[in-house]
């Protein structure tokens, strides 16, 4: 019997994060006994859908495991679903991932047998084995770890499968990977043709020592899970598991051999918050002589020793997600630290020597101007420390309601995105194959006019680049733009000024040739004008756009009208300002989660068996 596990395009371009999840699934089947399974890595090499469909038909899978790790991956998995269940009636379709969340709409509308909730290794390897002597529906309701439909098409939830241990925690073989797609992708090389390196290492003097020079990069995970539970996030896994630190180095140690790797990325959520592991995962990792990048930590993991013990051990930068300045919108956001935790970060950090990406969240309910501008504060300490910074290194992308979370229970429960299986699909829909960067498909959960909230982070931006030019001055300003691998893109007009100027996750960073380029010519100011390239123009002047906030509300304000017209953005400005919404949507800066449980009712479409699967884990 053919078992396949597929995954779905993520974004509009792959990744270099390897599908670490798909992969381990594969590599637990096969040392239980299941050895006919493909991995048919659809994100990675981006086929056209009719030539991926295709290929299913071809292989003719009686299983067929759909990964979808995003909710944002609803449209194509829907599609695909249903195209194969009609093509091969009697394959068992079975998806997980974050979009499992949704299991009603799967089950219901996109053509789904099953829905796995949670970690899949063990529930599909039970599936596997089920599915060699039945493949209808209701024969796997013993089985933990799944969402099913009864014969009269009732809802049945068989709770959580019990986790793995530690050490079975992504053992993926990374031969599935080079027979699957592209190695190249995922294990590619740390300095372009330039002689620059990777920007995760590329302000680390280590990097350039001689004998990294034709070293590799790619990714390994040091964890599973968090430890805490913001609310706008979503995750299947409660609690947090450490890899035993010397299985790290075992793995670590086959990329080198094999390989050549002398970069990393630890692709963690929440690195290192048990300080005995991290101690352990450092001396460990030292004597391999690498250089790491951490994908995710807690700002309030860190003090000035656990920082000089990572740098001593080979850490050059991190992504933090420092979410907000503003002490109210971290209640909101669950976060369960203070704003002070986040200036220490930054600070130690800095003086330390590791590289920080910042990562903000504009848009949650509670919002406002006044909260986005404590942001703006804190973004300006961070990147005035010292005029090697680059101000434009920030990623700042607007709230997504994603299933699973309270946020997108407060959204669902205030009417925002309907209150019935037909408004949820309408919006999945939607929100397919969109970016949390892109503002225009975010649902509006502040009590402001949307044309407002649209210039959040354009006014941020350039109130963070105004202030380093006050410190630094215009031309110095003017060289770190020029240094800036994102920056080119706008100065041909591929990108708009408004548009994140910086990755949204560090894995995601592209890599080509231009990331080496030290020089960039900037036009004159009058030919600026001239080709009518005003967002450029203003990205050149940031002091006039920060002292004169006024244009980029009002950019923002025609930007909106082009794009609703003029009759729904006069009906938007008044109900968020003399309307319905800005009462209902104006909330307490308490958590979001409190605020749903407490004052925001189930509403009557809501099913007990979905219940667990809406409070997330």
């Amino acid at each position: 019997m053919k078992t396949m596990i597929v995954t779905t395009p993520i974004r509009t371009y792959p990744t270099s994060f390897p599908p670490f999840g798909s992969l381990s699934i594969i590599s637990y089947l096969r040392k239980n006994g299941i050895s006919d399974v493909e991995f048919y890595n659809i994100d990675g090499n981006r086929p056209s859908y009719e030539d991926a469909l295709a290929h299913i038909r071809e292989q003719r899978p009686e299983v067929l495991g759909i990964s979808a790790v995003v909710s944002t991956a609803y449209t194509y998995t829907k599609q695909l679903a249903l195209d194969i269940k009609r093509m091969l009636p009697e394959t068992l379709i079975i998806v997980g991932g974050g979009l499992a969340a949704s299991a009603e709409i799967l089950l219901r509308r996109a053509g789904v047998d099953l829905c796995v909730l949670g970690e899949g290794e063990k529930v599909m390897l039970n599936v596997v084995k089920r599915a060699q002597t039945t493949r209808r529906p209701m024969d796997f309701a013993d089985i933990p770890g799944l969402m099913l439909l009864d014969q009269s098409g009732n809802l049945v939830n068989t709770g959580y499968e019990e986790p793995l241990s530690r050490e079975e925690i992504y053992d993926i073989d990374w031969a599935d990977l080079e027979k699957s797609s592209n190695i190249n992708t995922f294990v590619f090389p740390a300095f372009n043709e330039n002689g620059k390196a990777f920007p995760w290492f590329a302000k680390d003097e280590r990097a350039y020592q001689p004998h990294r020079r034709n070293k590799t990069i790619t990714s390994l995970p040091g964890a599973k899970g968090c430890v805490a539970r913001c609310t706008f996030c979503h995750r299947w896994d409660k609690g947090i598991r450490y890899i035993p630190p010397e299985l790290i180095a075992q793995r670590l140690e086959y990329l080198i051999e094999k390989y050549n790797v002398g970069f990393i990325s630890i692709a963690d959520e929440n690195f290192g918050t048990d300080l005995r592991w991290l101690t352990e995962f450092c001396k460990l990792i030292k004597p391999f002589d690498v250089l790491w990048q951490v994908a995710g930590m807690r700002v309030n993991c860190v003090d000035p020793e656990r920082l000089k013990m990572m740098h001593d051990a080979g850490a050059s930068s991190i992504c933090m997600g420092i979410e907000t300045g503003s002490e109210r919108m971290l209640k909101v956001m669950e976060k369960k630290l203070k704003v002070e935790d986040n200036y220490n970060a930054i600070r130690w950090l800095h003086e330390i020597g590791i590289e920080l990406t910042p990562e903000i969240i504009m848009g949650m309910p509670g919002e406002s101007t006044e909260t986005v501008f404590e942001t703006a504060e804190l973004l300006t300490f961070a990147k005035t420390l010292g005029p090697d910074r680059d101000p434009l290194h920030i990623s700042i992308n607007y709230a997504q309601a994603l299933p699973g979370t309270p946020l997108y229970e407060f959204a669902r429960r205030k009417g925002l995105i309907g209150q019935d299986i037909d408004s949820e699909e309408r919006y999945l829909l939607d929100v397919s194959d969109r970016n949390a960067s892109n503002i225009t498909v975010s649902l509006n959960m502040t009590n402001v006019p949307n044309f407002i909230r649209h210039s959040w982070r354009t006014r941020v931006m350039f109130r963070v680049a105004a202030n380093y030019v006050r410190k630094f001055g215009i031309e110095h300003y003017r060289s770190k733009l020029k240094q800036n691998s994102n920056f080119e893109p706008f100065l041909r007009g591929i990108k708009k000024v408004t548009d994140n100027l910086i990755i949204d996750r560090g894995q995601d960073i592209t890599r080509n040739s231009e990331l080496g380029r030290d020089e960039v010519h900037l036009p004159s100011n009058w030919t600026l004008l001239r080709q009518r390239k005003l967002a450029l123009f203003a990205l050149l002047h940031p002091v006039v756009v920060d002292r004169f906030q006024l244009i980029a509300i009002l950019y923002h304000l025609a930007q909106v009208i082009m794009t609703e017209g003029i009759i729904a953005t006069c009906k938007d400005v008044y109900s968020y300002t003399l309307g319905s919404k800005r009462k209902e949507l104006l909330i307490e800066h308490d958590s979001l989660r409190k605020i749903v449980d407490k004052q925001l009712p189930p509403l009557a479409s809501d099913t007990p068996e979905m219940a667990p699967l809406r409070r997330g884990r």
